[in-house]
């Protein structure tokens, strides 16, 4: 392989696409001096100069194997920018390096990001397809929290918090929604605010792995709503 091989691992849970990561790894013998494993800051995001690090590290040539590889294991919290800065990195690779990206949806990555990956699939009862009338459905939820008070919007996350998995459902649809807002908005004010919006839903999501109560998590996260 003389030119980078992109690959996206969607679907299935956290340990599962780890496991199909390490399984690539083993398949091109890489040793852990050429693994790259991008990690993010916080909770909330994987930045621009994050991923300009990592340009930088794959430019490198590979200590004791035939290949580099990077590997981003939340690529749903790379932001716009970021996710752009990854796009050149894609259209211009380094050869001999593999890239890894990891999410549970390829719908939280920007459509090009996508169309340059070779795509692996995983199959899970926690694997969600998120189809428009779902979308449709969740965007009418959305407007109809905005114009809640604080008591009304307790409620709906009861509601809509009944276990955990419907809790995480219920953030990644909203991170699909918020997103596609953010690339419609036309505003700088109002791009500001669904990026603090994602960030809290990303925040909520980090929570909700981390087996928080999943009515408070999601309580907390609509209350936080403008």
């Amino acid at each position: 392989m003389s030119r980078m091989r992109s690959l996206l691992i969607v679907g299935g849970t956290s340990e599962e696409r780890k496991q199909r990561t390490e399984k690539i790894i083993r398949k091109y013998k890489i040793s852990h001096f050429d693994k790259i494993v991008l990690k993010e800051q916080n909770v909330k995001s994987i930045g621009i100069d994050q991923i300009r690090r990592l340009q930088h590290q794959l430019s490198l040539k590979p200590y004791s194997s035939f290949y580099q590889i990077g590997i981003i294991p939340t690529a749903e919290k790379l932001t716009i920018p970021a996710q752009n800065a990854l796009l050149k990195l894609l259209e211009e690779p380094p050869k001999d390096t593999i890239i890894i990206l990891s999410s549970q949806n390829a719908d939280l990555l920007l459509s090009t990001i996508v169309s340059r990956c070779q795509i692996i699939r995983l199959a899970s009862k926690s694997q969600i397809e998120i189809k428009k009338s779902i979308i449709d459905h969740q965007s009418l939820i959305i407007n109809h929290i905005l114009r809640a008070g604080v008591g009304e919007r307790i409620k709906i996350a009861n509601e809509i918090a009944k276990n955990r998995d419907d809790a995480i459902k219920f953030c990644q649809i909203q991170l699909v929604i918020w997103r596609k807002k953010m690339l419609k908005t036309r505003q700088a004010a109002d791009g500001r605010r669904h990026v603090k919006i994602i960030r809290k839903i990303q925040k909520a999501l980090a929570m909700l792995e981390a087996n928080t109560n999943p009515k408070l998590t999601i309580e907390s996260l609509l209350i936080s709503y403008p």
